[in-house]
């Protein structure tokens, strides 16, 4: 469950991003997340799968900060 708040919330905080194709990543794994929260029994393959998606939505908010932009 917490993984589908903070997923939400950085959804939030990113989505006036000027990137449509980051918006759109960041968009699929967000729904990719909170379908395999909803679907997959289990709390270990939740929690694993929660923090895997959670570090992907990290990986993704630090490429949105520090990728180089173009001119």
């Amino acid at each position: 469950m917490a993984g589908i708040v903070i997923g939400i919330v950085v959804f939030l905080l990113l989505l006036f991003a000027r990137q449509l194709i980051h918006l759109a990543l960041l968009l699929g794994v967000l729904l990719v997340q909170i379908f395999l929260l909803l679907v997959v029994d289990g709390s270990y393959a939740r929690t694993r799968y929660s923090l895997l998606f959670g570090l992907a939505l990290v990986g993704s908010v630090l490429w949105h900060l520090y990728a180089p932009r173009p001119v």
